[in-house]
């Protein structure tokens, strides 16, 4: 799909693709936005995890200040892991927001601007670094930005995936061409630049979305090496980029790997489309057709649970698919020098065939392959991995683009049909409306009320017992909405946490039970030691071990939502010094080197 390599055209360029994103992104939030909540004031049932986590941190940044690092919580299990927990979210805008708007407010800001992110990352990456025009270019930002997965996931309450967004962002710094007089110091900035998309990633919560989110960026680096692109340059920023990322979040790092290994999922099986026919068939449906409705639709098997369609929402429509076979009938290049760019850059053919290959490979179910994968650390603890389908969204994003330039035609009408091709997408993807598929039954409204009083002036609302719900039989329930206990003072033990299971089957209960925290049962108080899951031999000796009676200070100021000691291994200050220290270097560096290039010149 080569194509001549493009200068960066007018100063208008910029200007036309801003009135172009306006166009494209008010019909997406009239679309997306009365879905949260719905008429009904319900939202996505998996906010129900995510909003009282951050009312939860709200509640912390009162008592602590947003600097203090909130390791544990009180709000839920009777003392958990909070952001030593690999996918909170308290390090994100998120959060930010929730401080100054509220959960729902901040939810719908991060679901349209997520989206908006993602138009313009798009349109760099296209235009500025792969040298498409600026109307292919244009065509790959509504692409990305309709895109089925972040709206889905959003308005369902997978509110951890919403920096998948910048990957298109952190590819661009990637990939961008280098001024030669300045080449140090551009390769330098543009991978701090990629690494504050690595550390944003990984400090918000998405460490799940990172395995796509790097095959992507590998993909596209393919990409652009098979059009003459420098890999050299590339794979120098990518590396700064995962090295400054990586250290900027280390201690999160650290301590969510700890907690991973001390609450080990690998009793679940791993869902996989059953066989490669039903793969391709699956994929294609998830990324260019109408969106299967649930996971057996879509002939995803071996799943202990039944797999919604959002998990399976990547729509880009089929608008790339046309595009991409009407160059392939009247592209500008004929097929014998579109093979011999192929055999010019072996290497990176083969990659991007690899990685290509490797997100429809570990959702491809086989007895033998998926017991392969289950034996693979991370992978092992694994429910499902079909979001590592997200890694096609941008590149079908991409080739719309430049096979939309490939097309034997004049610049005008190659124009006039990237633009049709726009209407279509915004066209296709509102009609598709994944909201009204999304099932709501959540009501945010008590999660909402506390953090409105707590914005107002009131108190932070301390944990003072332990509760479930119950039914009318006085048995415990679990329903949805059961962790905003922590409105009202209450640690929810039978909250919703996955990393102990979906039923909380590898959740070590041991003596807790509803009533008060300090009530002793032994010489164990009835609340746990969060500690105790990241580092359990420093801390109570196993994972699950509660406050000893002589921690009752320790635990007063905890349930206070207040920071407490806790045993660490020798290095671990340091690396929380080091993340810290590194992300002011790079903020640092991206801002004085753009001074040092006005010196020079």
């Amino acid at each position: 799909m080569r194509t001549e390599q493009r200068p960066y055209g007018t100063s208008r360029e910029p200007w036309i693709a801003l009135a172009c994103g306006l166009l494209v992104l008010i019909p997406y939030a009239l679309v997306h936005l009365r879905w949260l909540p719905g008429p009904d004031g319900l939202v996505g049932h998996d906010w129900s995890y995510v909003l009282p986590r951050l009312l939860a941190g709200a509640y912390w940044i009162e008592q602590n200040g947003p600097l203090e690092v909130p390791w544990f919580t009180p709000a839920f299990n009777g003392g958990t892991p909070f952001f030593a927990h690999p996918a909170n979210a308290y390090a994100s805008v998120l959060q930010l927001l929730v401080q100054f708007v509220g959960p729902i407010a901040a939810a719908q800001a991060v679901l349209v601007g997520g989206a908006a992110v993602g138009y313009v990352g798009t349109w760099l990456l296209a235009r500025r670094a792969l040298g498409a025009s600026n109307a292919a270019s244009i065509l790959a930002a509504t692409i990305f930005a309709w895109s089925g997965f972040h709206a889905t996931r959003m308005l369902v309450g997978h509110a951890g995936f919403h920096s998948s967004v910048l990957v298109p962002l952190a590819a661009y710094w990637i990939l961008r061409p280098v001024d030669p007089a300045r080449r140090t110091l551009q390769l330098a900035r543009d991978g701090a630049l990629a690494g504050l998309v690595v550390a944003y990633m990984l400090l918000s919560g998405n460490v799940y979305g990172l395995p796509p989110a790097v095959l992507a960026v590998t993909a596209l680096a393919c990409v652009h090496a098979l059009r003459s692109g420098s890999a050299r340059d590339a794979a120098w920023r990518a590396a700064i980029a995962l090295a400054a990322g990586l250290l900027m979040c280390g201690a999160k790092l650290w301590a969510g790997f700890a907690f991973l290994g001390n609450a080990p999922r690998t009793g679940y099986p791993l869902p996989g489309f059953d066989g490669i026919v039903t793969g391709i068939v699956g994929v294609a449906r998830c990324l260019f057709l109408r969106v299967p409705v649930n996971g057996a639709d879509a002939g995803v098997v071996n799943s202990r649970y039944a797999l919604g369609g959002h998990e399976l929402d990547f729509g880009v429509t089929w608008i790339p698919v046309v595009l991409f076979v009407l160059w392939s009938a009247h592209g500008s290049a004929p097929w014998r020098e579109r093979a011999r760019a192929l055999r010019k850059r072996p290497i990176a053919a083969a990659l991007c065939a690899l990685v290509l290959a490797v997100p429809f490979a570990v959702n491809v179910h086989g007895e033998s392959w998926t017991a392969f994968l289950k034996s693979l650390p991370v992978l092992s603890s694994s429910s499902n991995l079909l979001r590592w389908l997200w890694t096609y969204v941008p590149l079908a994003a991409i080739a719309a683009a430049l096979a939309s330039d490939g097309i034997r035609a004049s610049e005008r009408r190659r124009a006039w049909l990237a633009a049709v091709a726009c209407a279509a997408v915004v066209l296709l993807s509102a009609l598709a409306d994944p909201g009204a598929r999304i099932e709501r039954v959540y009501d945010p409204a008590r999660i909402e009320s506390a953090a409105r009083a707590l914005r107002g002036g009131a108190d932070v609302v301390p944990i003072r017992r332990n509760n479930v719900v119950w039914n009318e039989r006085g048995e415990p329930t679990r329903p949805i909405g059961r962790d905003d206990l922590l409105a009202a003072g209450a640690s929810q033990l039978l909250a919703y946490e996955p990393l102990f299971g979906y039923d909380l089957e590898w959740f070590p209960m041991g003596t807790l039970h509803p009533g008060d925290p300090f009530e002793a049962t032994g010489d164990e108080l009835n609340f746990k030691d969060p500690a105790s899951f990241v580092f359990p031999a420093r801390n109570g000796g196993k994972a699950g071990s509660h406050f000893r009676r002589d921690d009752r200070e320790r635990l007063a100021a905890f349930l206070d939502y207040r920071a407490i000691e806790w045993s660490k291994p020798p290095l671990f200050p340091l690396v929380s010094v080091v993340g810290p220290l590194t992300l002011v270097t790079v903020l640092l560096a991206i801002a004085l080197i753009p001074l040092r290039w006005r010196k020079r010149g």
